[in-house]
């Protein structure tokens, strides 16, 4: 059975993050290898091996693609069904679909929803209407787990170029999680592995690949009814970043190319002991940041002399100093070295083409300009957020000052107001740092607030806890469980989550805030297989939604694709 795409589960987030659901960012990817690993197994390959590098899933573009995606080519699968929606200079190239089963074609899905306002559907290149539409491998006709796995053939013209496979879920709404390869077919070896979970919302699968080149991507469905995917798009990749003047390189970086990754493990090796400095004595701040330009430089490098190595590293690279740099700018109370980390922070945003960090850190860069630069006063903050950094820099001019506490809470609070929930977490961080044992209830309870938005779940997780044992007064404690129980499934900590919804429970028995943990819960459980605890989750979740709730509506319909299923 099929069910509407436009029953969209609601999400779980602090009433603290409300209204901001359109700037939310990335949460950080998860690479289970070290950057640095890649780098030595890789210090072999030759310069002229093709590029293959996984890059950041972009989660904000949504169907959204036009003028982001599909410069060189693009094709919208099934979108005229059975035929696909092809276009862009690049354009004719060998695609081909099919399953891992000779005996069962691909089929094109187009879905007769209406989809005018559902902004996960992708835009048709011309009149501005949007389409739900894929190729798929049949497999919901067949036991769960035994999906023959949708197979892309193409040929990439010359060049190096960015390849974008584009999944969400339209019309039968049941969580899906494939593996993905691709596979060189004239090798007949998988040159990268990765996999495509949680795109409920639509995810863009993005690569790092050269041309020419035959290859194949295999969407295995695992345990998924089916395999599925609505769209690929090709695009040249993006012109070298450079580092801005401030960030320029210092004369003993002047490496030979064979050092370069002896000398990228010299500086990360200093990364983690300088940021863990700065945070718990404030001290070596310019020598951290030194060491990260440095890194971010030598990396730099390897994109130009060998960048078979560098696109192997990036996402894993980017994501590890991403993290960093968000702890630096939590925890410095310099100015102007949190402009030249904003200024980092820009440049590896666009390295890894992820666009809500570049604004976010270009946002930051102009509240910034204010206390960096004299002759651009007013220009950059508004006018609630311009106390606020003028309260944080006086909290720190007397190291005795006994009002520290209240300056840095009232400057956190003028954060929140204006919607600057990053600004808001620096400004407690600080004052965490500070003064511990002087923190309230409130005072964990919006830091975490600002941990969710930066991604820093576990921390987040911790300042909830916390919270919730001084005492919260009732909408916000609601609001707290719920958080925390979504922090414990993102960590795969179901037990745990289990026995907060059971404390939730409680504590708060009517409350409507238990549906959605109830959903949240019960939809991990489903992906796992875990069918009855599931069932049980999602009935509690119902109890609690009127009939025409969305999430209710989500609900009923997982529940039947689960009974479909069988036990």
């Amino acid at each position: 059975m099929r069910y509407p795409n436009r029953n969209r589960p609601a999400q779980v987030i602090p009433r603290g993050l409300a209204g901001r659901a359109n700037r939310r960012p990335r949460s950080p990817a998860s690479f289970p290898l070290l950057c640095l690993v890649g780098l030595s197994l890789l210090a072999g390959w030759s310069a002229a091996e093709p590029i293959a590098g996984l890059l950041l899933d972009d989660t904000w573009t949504r169907g959204n693609w036009i003028g982001r995606y599909g410069s060189t080519a693009y094709v919208l699968f099934g979108a005229r069904s059975p035929t696909s929606l092809t276009g862009g200079p690049g354009w004719p190239l060998r695609i081909h679909g099919y399953t891992g089963d000779p005996a069962e074609t691909s089929r094109a899905w187009l879905s007769l929803m209406n989809t005018s306002r559902d902004d996960r559907a992708l835009l048709l290149p011309q009149g501005g209407k949007r389409v739900a539409s894929s190729w798929d491998d049949h497999g919901e006709t067949r036991p769960i787990g035994q999906g023959p796995g949708l197979f892309i053939d193409i040929d990439l013209p010359p060049g190096r170029l960015l390849v974008s496979l584009y999944f969400f879920e339209i019309d039968w709404i049941q969580y899906r999680a494939y593996a993905l390869q691709v596979v060189d077919r004239a090798q007949a070896r998988v040159v990268l592995e990765t996999s495509a979970a949680d795109f409920f919302d639509g995810k863009y699968k993005r690569f790092a690949l050269e041309g020419p080149r035959q290859l194949t991507f295999k969407i295995l469905p695992g345990t998924s009814p089916n395999a599925l995917c609505s769209g690929l798009f090709l695009d040249p990749l993006p012109d070298r970043v450079e580092l801005p003047e401030s960030l320029a390189a210092r004369p003993d970086e002047a490496v030979p190319e064979a050092d370069i990754e002896s000398h990228c493990r010299t500086i990360r090796e200093r990364l983690d002991p300088g940021l863990t400095l700065v945070e718990q004595t404030g001290n070596g701040e310019k020598d951290y940041l030194d060491a990260e330009a440095g890194f971010f430089r030598l990396l730099a490098r390897l994109e130009r002399e060998r960048p078979a190595v560098f696109y192997s590293v990036l996402a894993a690279s980017g994501s590890e100093a991403q993290g960093r740099l968000a702890r630096f700018l939590r925890a410095t109370l310099d100015p102007r070295l949190e402009r030249l980390a904003c200024d980092l922070d820009y440049a590896w945003a666009r390295l890894l083409l992820d666009l809500p960090r570049q604004e976010q850190a270009l946002r930051r860069l102009e509240q910034l300009s204010d206390v960096t630069d004299p002759r651009s006063a007013g220009s950059g903050l508004s006018a609630r957020e311009r106390p606020a950094a003028s309260e944080i820099q006086a909290a720190f001019a007397d190291p005795d000052d006994s009002q520290r506490a209240e300056i840095l809470r009232r400057a956190a609070r003028r954060r929140l107001q204006s919607g600057d929930l990053d600004g808001a977490a620096q400004v407690l961080g600080h004052l965490y740092r500070a003064s511990p044992d002087t923190f309230s209830s409130e005072d964990h309870y919006l830091y975490a607030c600002g941990l969710l938005y930066t991604g820093e779940t576990e921390s987040a997780d911790g300042h909830l806890a916390q919270a919730l044992a001084k005492g919260l007064e009732a909408d916000r404690a609601a609001s707290a469980y719920v958080a925390r129980i979504a922090c414990q499934v993102q960590l795969e900590r179901l037990d745990a989550a289990e026995q907060l919804l059971a404390e939730f429970e409680g504590r708060f028995p009517h409350a409507v805030e238990v549906g959605h943990a109830c959903f949240e819960l019960g939809k991990k459980w489903a992906g796992r297989g875990n069918s009855e605890q599931a069932r049980k989750l999602l009935r509690k979740a119902l109890e609690r939604q009127t009939s025409a709730d969305g999430l209710a509506t989500a609900a009923r319909g997982m529940l039947q694709s689960l009974d479909e299923a069988g036990p």
